[in-house]
């Protein structure tokens, strides 16, 4: 009898270790997969002065706009080719590149006399190229958000100058110097600071804001059918929002097709349906102020970056957007107090990829990659000089991002990135506490089973 009840606890007890074992082997492989957000450093460092930045829908090319030059790069971090600025004052103010990476343009500033420069045949270029086209003067300063190249390359957008807006149309068959837009239009009084255009080129958006001594207002012009315009032009719509404070517009971004467009104003998301121009719905006000908003291609996803009081406040993501309504949305999801744990710089950027899954967000000293189907932080990468992130941009792919900031700072991203455990594998990344428990209960369950072996043989 008491064989058969010392045989029973010790059977007992050894299921109860093996339960147990299988149990932590799981939860351990299990937080291999819901690990903390890890650092992730870059590919490559740029050590120049950033202005903008663009990446082509592959992550394959990279354009940078610094003081003094236009640079392309290749994911490797190989510069292909450059256009040294035949100014020393201000040089690239802004960039872009269509979606293959074989069309390039830029906004060359010298002194008070403003250009758009455009290559072809991007990725086969070498040494230092001029462009193939020039623009004619155009004034004043067009700086980043203000310039747009649709995705097939074959039209040209830029805003600013004052409230000035500029359209090229066929810029794949343009050649030469001083060439005048297609069309043109003025939002005066309204300062033009925002600028996207619709893949095909047939679709622009351009937001100005306008402020008054207590009061203000943002300004979104629409035009629709913009390859077949010319000279001077009208908007085909219009949307005004009134603010209560200077540099209240944070944001404009229009989905691949032209049919959405949401538009940050103050402290609130508008989410515009372009073809019949109603207001589809308006966010929460929130006690923030907007810094940037993005949209996937097909406008399904809208993701939104706010500052309170020059820290981050928060990332706030809009599921099926364009199904909501409603004059009060809430976000579907809101990531705010984490940021706090890294740094009190507010956001300065935000870059969406084109399914809307993955998300890269600047606050100039750190990188953020962010999964907006959970909302949580995948990885991010600190910078002690705090000017790595003002401007940042990620591929449609969803697979590399670049950033750049004003102190010797543009980086490239490799983004959907798996943690790396110690050791490179699954069973050093297994807590040590846990392993060293596993291996005692491991060792005691031998031992008892060699004991009760040896008992029962008596």
């Amino acid at each position: 009898m008491l064989r058969l009840l010392i045989g029973v606890m010790v059977l007992s007890y050894m299921s109860i270790s093996i339960a147990l074992i299988i149990l932590l082997i799981t939860l351990s492989i299990l937080s291999v997969f819901a690990q903390e957000p890890y650092v992730n450093p870059p590919l490559w460092v740029d050590h120049d002065n950033i202005f903008d930045v663009a990446i082509s829908s592959d992550g394959d090319i990279i354009v940078l706009s610094t003081y003094t030059q236009l640079k392309v790069y290749n994911r490797s971090g190989y510069l292909l080719w450059s256009w040294p600025t035949p100014s020393k004052y201000i040089g690239i103010q802004a960039v872009d590149v269509s979606d293959d990476g074989n069309y390039v343009v830029g906004v060359y500033f010298e002194l008070y006399n403003t250009y758009i420069v455009f290559w072809k045949n991007a990725r086969s270029l070498s040494g230092t190229p001029d462009p193939d086209w020039m623009s004619e003067n155009l004034g004043g300063s067009i700086w980043k958000n203000a310039l747009a190249i649709s995705g097939d390359g074959n039209h040209v957008v830029a805003a600013g100058t004052g409230p000035n807006i500029f359209y090229w149309n066929n810029t794949l068959s343009l050649s030469g110097t001083n060439i005048p837009p297609t069309w043109s239009d003025t939002m005066d009084p309204w300062q033009a600071e925002y600028v996207d255009i619709s893949r095909d080129g047939n679709v622009v958006v351009v937001a100005g804001e306008r402020y008054y001594i207590d009061s203000g207002s943002i300004n979104v012009y629409y035009y629709e059918n913009a390859a077949f315009k010319s000279g001077s032009v009208d908007p085909d719509n219009s949307w005004l929002f009134k603010t209560n404070y200077y540099n209240s517009l944070g944001g404009l971004a229009l989905s691949e097709d032209g049919r959405y467009l949401v538009v940050g104003t103050q402290n609130r998301t508008r989410f515009i349906d372009t073809v019949t121009g109603n207001i589809l719905w308006n966010s929460t006000i929130c006690d923030c102020l907007m810094v940037d908003v993005d949209i996937s291609n097909n406008g399904s996803t809208v993701i939104v970056a706010t500052n309170y009081d020059f820290e981050p406040h928060n990332i706030s993501i809009f599921h099926n957007a364009y199904s909501k309504s409603g004059s009060s949305v809430d976000p579907d999801i809101t990531v705010d107090s984490i940021f706090h744990q890294y740094t009190i710089n507010g956001f300065t950027d935000i870059s969406l990829d084109g399914t809307g899954t993955m998300a890269i967000a600047g606050t100039g000293d750190y990188v953020f990659a962010i999964d907006t189907i959970t909302g949580d932080i995948i990885w991010y990468y600190p910078d002690s000089n705090g000017n790595i992130s003002l401007v940042v941009e990620i591929s449609e792919n969803g697979l590399y991002a670049i950033t750049g900031g004003s102190i010797e700072s543009a980086c490239l991203f490799e983004v959907q990135v798996p943690p790396k455990p110690i050791g490179g594998n699954i069973a050093y990344a297994i807590p040590q506490i846990i392993q060293k428990v596993m291996i005692i209960m491991l060792i005691i369950t031998i031992l008892v089973y060699m004991i009760f072996k040896k008992y029962r043989s008596f």
